[in-house]
């Protein structure tokens, strides 16, 4: 046997080709998906967060109104007015609902809420409260619940 004329009949060295970084593989997709995903879902929280401070800052109001008016009925729904109809005002400009007072003003937030604790609950203080000289509230916890449900469930 003849190894030296077998070793000139070696071919050289065949290297791979060079690995393409295109197309990834499906993992990267899936990164890369996730990633675009989330981005939507953030900024799509983040703007219904942003939205939705009003309505944070009446409800934390209304806490405040209880806290600073336990034994002052009037001067509570008076301010309890005022915060519903700042929320009104901000969240239906067009409606006009400065002007509205008594039944009227009962009826639009329960319309617009689609409730009836307004007319025909514990929300009906707020048309009665204000122009009584010794006014008594019988349930605050039911009014205070009612006016924050409303800020909650008011449609825009």
């Amino acid at each position: 046997m003849n190894t030296t004329h077998d070793l000139n009949e070696l071919k050289d060295i065949h290297l791979p080709d060079p690995v393409s970084g295109w197309p990834p593989a499906l993992g990267w997709w899936l990164v890369a998906g996730l990633l675009i995903i989330s981005a939507i879902a953030g900024y799509w929280a983040y703007k219904t967060w942003h939205k939705n401070a009003y309505k944070r800052q009446a409800i934390k109001r209304i806490r405040q109104l209880f806290i600073t008016y336990p034994s002052q009925p009037t001067n509570l729904a008076e301010q309890l007015n005022k915060t519903l109809k700042a929320v009104a005002q901000q969240s239906y400009p067009h409606a006009k609902t400065a002007h509205l007072t008594a039944t009227p003003w009962l009826t639009f937030l329960d319309q617009s809420a689609n409730m009836q604790s307004f007319r025909n609950g514990p929300g009906a203080a707020l048309a009665t409260l204000p122009y009584q000289d010794k006014a008594v509230l019988e349930n605050s916890k039911a009014l205070q619940k009612c006016c924050i449900e409303w800020v909650r469930r008011h449609t825009v």
